[in-house]
């Protein structure tokens, strides 16, 4: 199989704590990534619970049933 180069932006202060990170575990951030994309790829799903904002806008009505306000501004949840 051959390899192929994949560059990224992040910013410099992520990427150091990452290379870290990675390092205290005896790993380096290329195998960790990789074992991402391969879990990604078997689970056909991302993952994690990462917070990927949607491209998507919100939809009229959307949060129709979701949203809860109580009559008593100041009555306990």
């Amino acid at each position: 199989m051959s390899t192929v180069t994949i560059n990224i932006k992040t910013d410099e202060e992520v990427e150091s704590k990452a290379q870290e990170i990675c390092k205290n575990r005896g790993m380096d951030l290329s195998t960790v990534i990789n074992a991402f994309i391969v879990k990604m790829i078997d689970s056909n799903d991302i993952p994690t619970d990462l917070p990927i904002k949607s491209k998507r806008p919100n939809m009229f009505g959307c949060m129709k049933g979701k949203v809860w306000m109580s009559d008593d501004f100041d009555e306990p949840q």
